[in-house]
């Protein structure tokens, strides 16, 4: 097994008396890394707790380690390069990005798959056809261009790879179907769902694909705090008419309290001048 001389990655090696000087480096290429990206430690651990499990079955064997450990080994090793590169292959759901406060809207008169975009929180799509002939047809379109991918761009498995990052179940499909992204002639919406699940395991795409920049804003979008505080105010406080009475009502009710009471005190440290005696 190769023996690293200054740094080590992973942990085979980690603990070793001759690499525990570059320990301290780590921290501060994290602290640099949290303070250019936004981000926060918690926010690390968090992600990196959600699939620790996964990450664990990677290896070809048990790591004994305890889950501090094999979270903060983790991030710790984490190469930026990596982080970065995740943010133009994936997305969040459909689900969770309209939590996030992301609108979707349907490519009005055309299916030019290469003219979607994402501006001010709207995310733009071509409308796509799902029926049970057009299913092996999608499939044959990815499997020509994966192998034709040297001399082709490979504009319609990134068109895939997109829906395959929104859609992980069938309420997203739901989602897209409410805004005229997916028209489906199958079954169901679980059907749908699976379909675009198994059509990207077989996209293998380039890094500098067509969507790379919009994947990246879509995820700076989503990683913005103020902008799913904003999308929660409007789902939990303006989601009907009633909800805005309601908070209308209570902000006047709250203002004429205030009122009362300032008169009152007003009244009692500033009180009338008493009428002279007739």
């Amino acid at each position: 097994m190769f023996e690293p001389s200054t740094v080590s990655i992973g942990p085979y090696h980690r603990g070793r008396a001759h690499l525990r000087a570059m320990e301290e480096k780590k921290w501060s290429f994290l602290h640099d890394f949290l303070v250019r990206e936004g981000h926060t430690l918690q926010d690390c651990i968090s992600r990196i707790k959600e699939v620790e499990e996964q990450a664990r079955r990677c290896y070809s064997e048990p790591i004994e380690m305890s889950s501090d450990d094999f979270v903060e080994m983790m991030i710790l090793d984490d190469r930026k390069e990596n982080l970065d590169e995740r943010r133009v292959w994936e997305i969040p759901c459909a689900t969770v990005l309209e939590e996030a406060g992301v609108k979707f809207k349907m490519l009005e008169q055309s299916n030019d798959i290469t003219k979607i975009t994402f501006q001010s929180g709207t995310l733009v799509i071509p409308r796509i056809h799902i029926t049970d002939d057009l299913k092996p047809v999608y499939m044959n379109l990815i499997a020509f261009e994966q192998c034709m991918s040297v001399q082709l761009p490979c504009y319609f498995s990134t068109y895939m790879m997109l829906l395959d990052c929104l859609v992980n179940t069938a309420h997203d499909v739901q989602i897209l179907q409410k805004h005229g992204i997916i028209e489906s002639m199958v079954s169901g919406e679980e059907e749908v769902a699976l379909f675009f699940n198994q059509s990207g395991v077989y996209v293998m795409i380039p890094g500098n694909h067509y969507l790379k920049d919009l994947f990246k804003r879509v995820n700076k979008y989503y990683e913005s705090r103020y902008h799913r505080y904003r999308a929660r105010l409007c789902r939990d406080y303006f989601s009907n008419p009633w909800s805005i009475v309601a908070l209308i009502a209570t902000t006047l009710l709250l203002c004429l309290t205030i009122m009362q009471s300032f008169m009152s005190v007003y009244a009692y440290i500033h009180p009338p001048p008493s009428s002279p005696p007739s």
